[in-house]
């Protein structure tokens, strides 16, 4: 499965900063819009690919630190970003990610997407690691495909978790294929309570009528009626 998405991923690197496929307008843009003001915080990203979200956010004066398991990822977003981000290969659920950090703490912490290749017991010890790195009155925005989506499937077991197969359309006109982790709702926000974060936000993100008229070889009709994504923001565990 990881495979498969680094292989989708490096091909897309002349669409470093556009929008490519559905999840960077409903779920990129979206997760930016909901940070809010970001000058002069510091963000660490979890699974930040290419870098397209961490410039966004450094474009708008946030101190960006990303972190990625490929290295030609890493690679990519060191060679396409500007200085002061900071990009470092790394598992985020590596036990020592928070020393591999050095220590550091931040006042924001984002997963875009990156929850949706990871089994629980991945999630689980990558919550561990945002518990660790957030500042005390920190927030935590989780972006992720809707445990919903896997209904339009016929025989699907909505409450087992499992892997799951997707094909996505992509502004290059080629499919984007991968295979994503589905994880029931009650599971991933249970997980995220055990660890003592708070919700505070639960967001459905669906396309606007600008937004279909913008991309209309990503979006459809379908956009407008039902969310494929969810996006969770917590406040950081007292």
């Amino acid at each position: 499965m990881l495979e498969e998405y680094r292989g989708q991923q490096i091909n897309q690197r002349s669409m470093l900063d556009e929008a490519n496929i559905r999840s960077d307008v409903l779920v990129s843009g979206r997760v930016v819009e909901l940070l809010g003001d970001v000058n002069e915080l510091s963000v660490l990203e979890l699974g930040s690919g290419n870098g397209k979200v961490a410039r966004m956010l450094a474009q708008r004066g946030a101190h960006v630190t990303g972190v990625d398991l490929i290295q030609e990822q890493v690679d990519i977003a060191s060679a396409n970003s500007p200085r002061g981000i900071a990009y470092v290969q790394a598992d985020y659920a590596e036990v020592k990610l928070p020393e591999l950090l050095q220590g550091a703490k931040f006042d924001r912490v984002i997963a875009v997407m990156a929850f949706f290749y990871s089994g629980s017991d991945k999630i689980a010890q990558a919550l561990v690691n945002v518990k660790k790195l957030l500042k005390p009155d920190g927030v935590f925005i989780l972006g992720t495909a809707s445990p919903y989506r896997g209904l339009k499937k016929d025989g699907f077991d909505y409450f087992q978790e499992q892997e799951s197969d997707a094909v996505l359309p992509s502004m290059t006109n080629e499919p984007f294929k991968t295979r994503y982790v589905h994880l029931p709702l009650q599971d991933l926000l249970t997980q995220c309570l055990a660890h003592g974060f708070v919700l505070s936000r639960l967001i459905e993100p669906h396309a606007t009528a600008e937004e279909l008229q913008r991309y209309p070889q990503i979006l459809s009709e379908e956009d407008l009626l039902r969310p494929d994504y969810l996006i969770l923001e917590f406040k950081a565990p007292k």
